[in-house]
């Protein structure tokens, strides 16, 4: 089972409706999340179709966020909604396990955004320690490193941010691919993480090999990130195993561990977390004077 959480930008048009469905048809998610459709009712109904999760979606206030589920496969209740979160639950027909989900797009206001980190704090003391993940675009960044270009982060910013995922008990899910999630598409190249996937204990504990895979943008300038809850490919370097049988009279055993601990030292690891950003106004001023635009 895997998921997507994605700011596609618009979803409005025929060509773009086209690529979109290609690309969730193709990796064959279980639940998606779609932030900034920008879709009315009508348009809502026709992506469905197109999608076909027939049955199985909801849409929020202006179309900026959508959610869409396989029924064959996930029962989705939506528990609270506003425009810039949808809190569900979600029940796995396979594994018969339930979790909660928050999708979120945050307002590009950082006055509103204040109110959405309060609401996620607060849905932090309903799930009673349940599995949980908060995913989508916060229109903020965690770190100063998590932007390059553009002007200084504000570091009330981040701490307001850093807070609430604090007090809620979330960190990042372990991420793979680049996690600058977000780019200007300009000559002046600012690139930053403005999207991620949070989780709680609960979930890592319930699903230890879960991670989150930050795919091309192909028709947005924001990354998709498919969660995969029981990844099929490997996370890491398996480790090597030393049999007495290589061992000879001539002294190859030696020779053996010399050349394991070459190449141990050879091999370099998947490299670290790397960064990303924001977008949106302090108080009354837009984002875009944050990110240099």
């Amino acid at each position: 089972m895997d998921s997507l959480f994605w700011n596609v930008r618009g979803s409005n048009g025929a060509m773009k409706q086209l690529e979109l469905s290609r690309f969730i048809k193709a990796h064959k998610f279980s639940f998606v999340s779609l932030m900034e459709t920008k879709l009315d009712i009508e348009g809502h109904q026709v992506l469905k179709r197109k999608l076909r999760f027939h049955n199985s979606s909801f849409l929020s206030a202006e179309g900026r966020l959508c959610l869409f589920w396989n029924s064959a496969l996930v029962d989705v209740s939506i528990l609270e909604h506003s425009p810039q979160h949808i809190h569900c639950s979600i029940f796995c027909k396979q594994t018969s396990r339930i979790f909660f989900v928050t999708s979120v797009y945050a307002s590009n206001l950082y006055a509103e955004r204040l109110m959405l980190w309060k609401i996620i704090t607060q849905i932090s003391t309903k799930v009673n320690g349940s599995p949980w993940i908060v995913g989508g675009d916060y229109n903020e960044v965690r770190y100063s490193s998590e932007k390059f270009g553009g002007r200084p982060v504000h570091q009330r910013r981040l701490r307001k941010f850093n807070s609430c995922i604090e007090e809620s008990g979330l960190f990042d899910l372990k991420a793979y691919g680049q996690t600058l999630s977000w780019n200007n598409r300009q000559d002046s190249r600012i690139m930053c993480r403005l999207d991620r996937v949070l989780v709680n204990a609960s979930f890592t504990n319930s699903y230890p090999h879960s991670l989150v895979h930050y795919l091309a943008p192909g028709i947005s300038d924001h990354s998709p990130m498919q969660v995969s809850y029981e990844p099929a490919f490997p996370t890491g370097p398996k480790p090597f195993k030393y049999f007495e049988m290589w061992e000879t009279n001539n002294g190859r055993a030696s020779d053996s561990r010399a050349s394991v601990a070459t190449q141990r030292g050879a091999k370099g690891g998947i490299g670290g977390e790397t960064t990303g950003i924001q977008r949106g106004r302090d108080g009354s001023v837009d984002n875009r004077e944050f990110l240099g635009e």
